[in-house]
């Protein structure tokens, strides 16, 4: 049986770290496209287990 990891999408738990990086990212004026965007990828890759990942805004545009 395939060992199967999920993102949860609701009852996010976020703590001042994670509150003081969306901060950031706003003052940063990169909203898209930006460094951090780049390290989720690199980051979300790791995690589920593949080469790549590609960050979207959202699923249904485009």
């Amino acid at each position: 049986m395939m060992d199967v990891k999920t993102i949860p999408m609701t009852s996010a738990e976020l703590n001042a770290s994670d509150i003081q990086a969306v901060v950031e990212v706003l003052y940063s004026g990169r909203l898209a496209l930006g460094p951090q965007m780049v390290e989720f990828e690199c980051l979300l890759a790791d995690y589920v287990g593949t080469r790549h990942a590609v960050a979207v805004i959202a699923a249904g545009l485009g």
